[in-house]
């Protein structure tokens, strides 16, 4: 149970980087061609201190339920979807490239948008930024790093309008 976030039943935080520690390892024994692959994507709910501040913590607390279903219902049997901290979730998906991430994460974003979350008889639209990543690629060596660089991207997402996928650079490691 202490791998499980209580509220949305995604694998916490520190479940979620475990795992991806391992696929990292589980990537540098096999390395035969096509090389295998790790994406990331981490995704945060935009404005949602709003809608805690309109309608109330139990609001916000059926966002979160309706946002991990949507990407629990997209993903695959052995992607992992976590509860990174509070609006934020990563999706770590084995064996991906960022292409595939990419048409992934934007198929997410449009699914929040379209969500119909219902609560006290009130629609609340939610929206979610998106940051994507990939390992092995430059400048991402590990785990660590594939986790600053969709971080990154996601920020970027955020200040550049919200509701949209940004890819990593290598120059967003950092």
């Amino acid at each position: 149970m202490s791998s499980l976030d209580g509220l949305t039943r995604l694998r916490n935080r520190n479940s979620l980087i475990q795992r991806g520690h391992e696929e990292v390892a589980r990537i540098r024994r096999h390395t035969t061609p096509p090389p295998a692959a790790l994406a990331c994507i981490m995704i945060d709910l935009d404005h949602f201190k709003r809608i805690n501040d309109t309608w109330g913590h139990h609001a916000g607390d059926a966002v979160l339920v309706a946002a991990s279903n949507i990407m629990m219902e997209n993903a695959r049997q052995y992607d992992e979807v976590g509860r990174y901290g509070g609006e934020e979730f990563a999706v770590l998906l084995p064996g991906v490239t960022m292409e595939t991430a990419h048409t992934i994460a934007e198929r997410l974003r449009v699914r929040l948008s379209k969500a119909k979350v219902i609560v006290d008889g009130q629609r609340i639209e939610i929206t979610a930024s998106l940051g994507v990543a990939c390992f092995p690629s430059p400048g991402i060596e590990n785990m660590n790093d594939l986790l600053k660089a969709a971080d990154a991207a996601l920020y970027e997402a955020k200040g550049s309008g919200r509701n949209r996928v940004v890819l990593a650079t290598p120059a967003q490691k950092a």
